[in-house]
């Protein structure tokens, strides 16, 4: 059975908050694409933090939401892609932290 993401609401903006269990594999992947769109309706915000082990099926769903939540102009963040080991796997797939940040808008 694949680990499971848990979903608490922030304080003050209440947008959900998923965390993120320490594998985001291909287990783990689509009760995550599931959990996402469950909440596809507003802001959003994805805890990362407990990532140790980040797959390339994870990766693409959160790259997926990202471009789908920010294309339709609602809040998608995401905490936790500073600490060491997503930071490592994410230059793997050539990406940074700064790949999961709003774009300034072009003019």
């Amino acid at each position: 059975m694949a680990p499971a993401t848990s979903t608490e609401r922030r304080q003050g903006d209440g947008a959900p908050r998923i965390i993120l269990p320490a594998r985001l594999d291909l287990p783990a992947a689509a009760p995550l694409a599931a959990e996402l769109q469950s909440h596809a309706d507003g802001p959003i915000v994805i805890d990362a933090t407990n990532v140790a082990h980040l797959g390339t099926p994870g990766l693409q769903v959160l790259l997926s939401a990202v471009r789908t939540w920010w294309e339709s102009g609602r809040d998608f963040s995401i905490e936790g892609l500073e600490e060491d080991a997503i930071t490592r796997q994410l230059a793997i797939f050539g990406l940074t932290a700064s790949d999961f940040q709003p774009r300034a808008a072009e003019g």
